[in-house]
């Protein structure tokens, strides 16, 4: 258990990972967007510029040509101030004019594409002086074509986006840092609620009687969650019904203890008095029949407490089954038994299937059969199965009330020779193959078995 990680570990390492991926993802996509809007914002700037300067030269064409020093603030966050470089230039490539920081005086080629006539204008990078250029072509009064151009170094654009996006990913691992000290508070919170609940499971062993109140805190404290109540609650549930499954399982445990006791205590009381003094061979072997009696006695009710520990037990294998065929079998099984009642037998049966074991239901027949012969008192039994659904009726007296109270209570129906474990061993197989036995109401005796008429996946037994 040890090598096992801890919820809160757990919680936090996975909440911790899809916050750091979805911070991943928003600082990528925001640094694009970034990247993008400072370049295409710096573009149009240049391109303002450069029509203002040829406006402003072109409305002094007389007086020459003429460029202006100027300065660009970049869109970014820190928002640097960089000096711009000014040229105009024909469509020869020869410079006419240029600022002081801009030293050629031949342009490639790229400065003059897809500048012909006036009102053209180009944003390009030129790959030989590294610079971001915005050219605008103006016509001057002469007719002649004049370009003007304002440029920036390119790096220093790339490094403005850099350092924004640096600060952005500053601002998402601060955002990631808080987000993993919140989920690993929200992860120690869950786990203390939870430990707290194993904690009072733990406790429940040593004194079960208190466990309404330890799980009252988590109805009504301050930290208690929707969940986490209605957790407490099915774990109050569940221990409440493995509490009922224990005294059952106690006063079942006593019950047997007392069956078995009486046929003992008789058989040892035999067994003295037969030892006590000497007697004659007759009297000898009316005590030995007597102690035979009490130790088949003896014998019959072990072997009634295991069938009813098997029938908890014992892992029953499902299959297709006629019913009528197992209807059948039964009656052959117990044909003597009828007879020597005196009770007839009418059997119907279609030709219906059902997912049954076979053999517990060969056992649940027999019972109810016998039962039918034994404490009935009645002349006709009839037996019908249809559909899936099997009923076994007699014409009999029927069960008192206070019997029927109790029908598949363990030592209940204790009669005669009988240990009152039959019908419940007989429900209990019943439900273990997924169906259900139950008294019907009516005249005599009404008993209505009912079987899945399909078998599931989860019904066939499991390889061990």
């Amino acid at each position: 258990m040890s090598t096992l990680p801890t919820l809160r570990s757990l919680i936090a390492r996975r909440v911790g990972l899809v916050f750091a991926v979805c911070v991943a993802l928003f600082t990528l996509i925001v640094s694009l967007v970034v990247h993008h809007q400072v370049h295409a914002q710096t573009d149009a700037m240049l391109l303002q510029l450069a029509e203002s300067e040829s406006q402003g030269v072109l409305e002094q064409f007389a007086t020459g040509v003429h460029v202006h020093d100027t300065s660009l603030r970049l869109p970014s966050l820190n928002s640097p101030v960089v000096e711009m470089s000014s040229v105009a230039y024909g469509l020869d490539r020869h410079v006419i004019a240029a600022t002081s920081n801009f030293r050629q005086h031949e342009l490639p080629e790229v400065w003059t594409q897809g500048l012909k006539r006036g009102g053209d204008f180009n944003v390009f990078n030129d790959p030989t002086s590294d610079l971001r250029v915005a050219a605008v072509a103006a016509q001057t009064p002469d007719g002649a074509i004049l370009v003007f151009a304002m440029a920036v170094p390119h790096g220093l654009i790339d490094a403005a986006v850099y350092r924004t996006i640096l600060l952005i990913a500053l601002l998402a691992l601060g955002m990631l840092i808080a987000m993993l000290i919140a989920s690993n508070w929200v992860a120690r919170q869950i786990a203390e609620d939870l430990q707290e609940l194993s904690t009072v499971c733990a406790e429940f062993k040593d004194a079960p009687e208190q466990l309404e109140d330890w799980l009252a805190r988590f109805d009504g404290s301050a930290r208690s969650t929707c969940e986490t109540a209605m957790l407490a609650k099915t774990v109050r549930e569940l221990l409440s019904r493995l509490q009922r499954l224990v005294d059952v399982q106690n006063r079942f445990v006593a019950e047997a203890s007392h069956e078995l006791r009486t046929p003992l205590t008789a058989l040892q009381g035999q067994l003295e008095l037969a030892l006590r003094r000497e007697r004659d061979a007759e009297t000898y072997r009316e005590f030995i029949e007597n102690a035979r009696i009490d130790a088949k006695r003896l014998a019959d009710l072990a072997e009634h407490l295991l069938e009813a520990a098997r029938a908890r037990i014992e892992e029953l294998r499902p299959e297709e089954l006629d019913l009528g065929d197992a209807l059948q079998a039964s009656v052959s099984r117990n044909e003597a038994m009828l007879r020597e009642a005196g009770i007839d037998v009418v059997l119907e049966s279609d030709d219906s299937r059902v997912c049954a074991d076979p053999i517990a239901t060969a056992r649940v027949l027999d019972n109810l059969i016998g039962n039918a012969v034994r404490h009935s008192r009645a002349t006709t039994l009839r037996l019908t199965s249809k559909g899936g659904v099997l009923n076994i009726e007699d014409d009999g007296r029927g069960l008192p009330e206070i019997v029927r109270q109790n029908l598949f209570v363990p030592f209940a129906q204790r009669k005669g020779d009988g240990h009152g474990l039959g019908l419940f061993i007989a429900a209990r197989l019943m439900e273990k193959q997924h169906g259900r036995l139950e008294l019907v109401e009516g005249d005599g005796t009404r008993w209505r078995c009912t079987f899945d008429q399909k078998c599931a996946d989860d019904h066939k037994p499991q390889a061990s």
